[in-house]
């Protein structure tokens, strides 16, 4: 039967990955306002999380994100768009969600979108030609790598073998406090690059070569070190970089993501309300989601016209640092009234603690910067897993951190003698 003009139109919409992820992300929005009040609020209050809810607020932070989720449609590299909304799922939403139950706010959601009006902005970067590592010697040399860094941590920790601890349960805590004291210097530096950048990068180089031995290599050897230093990051990461690496088009990969992001928050809702199991729920709409956005709010509030100057850091012996415990641990005390948790913060939380409102900008042109060198590489869509891990890094780390202890240095330097495209080598400035 053929079919009319309109219905192909309806057909080739339905099958616009931009479309899809409108759909998906503005129903997961509005999911999750709901159940910012009647779930997270509700069941977490004693948690620090607040209702402060302004209708008009909530009608802005509405817009804002809606047209945030519209850049997609803007004429961009499959990279840029595929980030933006990947960073509006998880990054500006949460953000948007808190600034409607919560005072304040508005500085986390103005450096939100100056990063998304960033990486959007029509300019290029320009790359000089390099040496770049032939293809099929990159799986060996990421193996040989691998082993070898892993070896320090085999001789500083202790090997678990209770299968309990894949569990996520309070085991893992109670062994990870058990173990802090462990490790060393190169452990302690080189356990992020390791899992964040080199295992990941080895996983996909196995599917990408039909070298499948290196895929399971890096899953085993991922395992092997969660079952040492049990990090639900550490364990489920991986699998995250694996899922990124199928489908062609980094915007298609999100879309599937947000729409399987979606389902798991309403399986979540069901279990909740249905069976009192609020597992699922609060692993990923309060943990994964909300506390990263709620710390933004804590760190202003607590360094507000009080900044450090990196006086934690190595600014040390240029300031004075005016508390006892580290910045996680007195945002903890502020927000929790403990001092034995490590409150976490993004990049621009971390940015406005030591630099104020003018670091926070800053920061976030550095990060616009960075996506944009990522950008000029036009890195196979295969790898836009390892974006994720990265993406994941800006909200629960400071740039400094993540550049230096999570290996964003490795993974830059890799990128560009690994993973860049030839045909981006010459690619010239045009701001």
């Amino acid at each position: 039967m053929q079919i009319t003009a309109q219905e192909r139109v309806l057909v080739n919409v339905l099958n616009d990955s931009r479309y899809q992820f409108l759909f998906f992300s503005l129903l997961l929005y509005l999911l999750c306002v709901y159940e910012y009040e009647h779930f997270v609020f509700s069941k977490y209050e004693y948690m620090g999380f607040r209702n402060s809810f302004t209708f008009i607020k909530a009608v802005l932070a509405f817009f804002l994100f809606t047209s945030s989720c519209f850049l997609v449609f803007v004429k961009t590299s499959p990279f840029i768009k595929g980030l933006t909304a990947l960073l509006n799922v998880v990054y500006v939403l949460p953000i948007m969600i808190l600034f409607q139950y919560d005072s304040g706010g508005w500085l986390f959601v103005i450096s939100a979108l100056l990063l998304l009006v960033i990486i959007n902005s029509n300019f290029t970067l320009k790359l000089f030609r390099s040496a770049k590592i032939k293809e099929n010697e990159v799986p060996i040399m990421l193996g040989v790598l691998s082993v070898f860094i892993l070896l320090p941590f085999i001789l500083s920790y202790k090997v678990n073998l209770d299968l309990s601890i894949f569990l996520l349960d309070e085991k893992v805590y109670a062994i990870r406090e058990a173990i802090q004291d462990d490790g060393n210097l190169f452990t302690g530096y080189m356990k992020s690059p390791l899992i964040q950048v080199i295992l990941p990068l080895l996983a996909i180089y196995g599917l990408k070569e039909r070298k499948v031995f290196f895929t399971f290599l890096a899953i085993a050897l991922t395992i092997l070190v969660y079952s040492m230093i049990p990090q639900k990051s550490i364990f489920l990461g991986i699998f995250v970089v694996v899922f990124f690496y199928f489908f062609k088009d980094p915007l298609r990969k999100v879309s599937v993501f947000t729409g399987l992001l979606l389902m798991l928050c309403l399986f979540g809702f069901v279990l909740t309300w249905s069976f009192d199991n609020m597992l699922i729920e609060s692993l990923i709409l309060r943990r994964y989601l909300m506390v990263p956005a709620l710390l933004n709010h804590y760190y202003y509030e607590f360094f507000e016209s009080n900044y450090i100057y990196y006086s934690h850091s190595f600014l040390k012996n240029v300031f004075d640092y005016p508390y006892e415990l580290g910045p996680t641990y007195m945002v903890a005390e502020y927000a929790y009234g403990k001092t034995t948790t490590n409150a976490n913060n993004g990049f621009a939380s971390d940015a406005f603690m030591n630099l104020g409102y003018v670091g926070v900008f800053i920061y976030t042109l550095i990060v616009g910067l960075i996506i944009k060198f990522f950008d000029a590489l036009s890195i196979d869509a295969k790898f836009f897993g390892l974006f994720f891990l990265f993406v994941n890094l800006l909200r629960s780390s400071g740039l400094a951190t993540i550049m230096l202890t999570h290996g964003l240095w490795l993974f830059m330097l890799l990128a560009y003698v690994v993973l860049r495209q030839k045909r981006q080598s010459t690619e010239q400035i045009n701001i």
